[in-house]
């Protein structure tokens, strides 16, 4: 009875102590600045995305905010281009990586003349990129890179499937790895041996477009975290103990372009660059 009681108070003492961290992603805006009411697919965009967000109220000590790629549409002005990036900036994102959509239509010479974009690419080609993001948390660090394949992006990776101590080999120490997978699920497996085992992998874009579900079981990985963008309109959720580094809780949000009003911040921006 003695030691039940004893397990029970040091359960207790853990739970008291115990930090939770919160990874929030979205992804798929596709360029839609503007919400569009539209009846048969509503869209809210960074408008209403915006508010949404605002509303969250979120501790920027204890959640990171990752804009997941594919951010702008196939063909963005550049005009519109600034505009989104200002307008997750406003929003305190913490991370907005690069998706096919900007790969493919964006140079890394433009990519580059955007102040404070940050965006963890560990493996592509150009080196003006940076590799990994650190986030420093009240009590972890908290390391962010992606891993592109040739699968999706022919001729814009290279890397060594036999080789994985160059790909997380870091100046800093980093506690725990969120890692972003952009490319076909099925191929995933074969990254198993590089991942650290302290992380949590979000997949992106074409990973997703045949799964229904967003939680997928990988027998090597165990359980990833899938998106399938929802125009931009899904959160995703996920909240992780910060000591024994174990997803507590994933669920993701649709944003109801009904009742989510309109963001000020990002309508200062839309009047600014003159959206249409």
């Amino acid at each position: 009875m003695k030691k039940v009681f004893i397990l029970l108070l040091l359960s207790f003492i853990d739970s008291i102590y115990s930090e939770n961290l919160k990874i929030i992603f979205s992804t798929g805006l596709s360029g839609n600045v503007n919400s569009c009411l539209c009846a048969i697919v509503p869209i809210g965009g960074l408008l209403k995305r915006g508010k949404f967000i605002e509303d969250l109220k979120i501790d920027s000590k204890k959640s990171i905010l990752i804009e997941a790629g594919d951010f702008i549409g196939n063909a963005v002005p550049k005009d519109k281009f600034q505009a989104i990036y200002e307008g997750l900036n406003s929003l305190n994102y913490s991370i907005v990586t690069l998706g096919k959509n900007e790969l493919t239509n964006l140079s890394i010479n433009e990519i580059n003349k955007i102040p404070n974009l940050v965006i963890g690419n560990i493996n592509l080609k150009d080196n003006s990129i940076p590799k990994y993001k650190l986030i420093l948390n009240d009590k972890i660090k908290i390391g962010f890179t992606t891993i592109y394949t040739n699968e999706v992006f022919p001729n814009l990776t290279e890397i060594s499937l036999d080789s994985p101590k160059p790909i997380f080999e870091t100046n800093e120490k980093i506690d725990f790895w969120v890692i972003q997978f952009y490319g076909k699920k099925e191929n995933l497996k074969n990254y198993s041996k590089l991942i650290p085992k302290k992380r949590i992998i979000l997949l992106s874009g074409d990973t997703n477009l045949d799964s229904k579900n967003s939680v997928i079981n990988l027998a090597e990985l165990g359980k990833v975290y899938a998106n399938s963008g929802g125009n931009g309109d899904i959160l995703y959720f996920i909240e992780i103990d910060t000591n024994s580094f174990q997803v507590k809780s994933f669920q993701q949000k649709r944003i109801d372009t009904d009742k989510v009003g309109d963001s000020k911040s990002i309508q200062k921006i839309i009047d600014k660059f003159e959206i249409k």
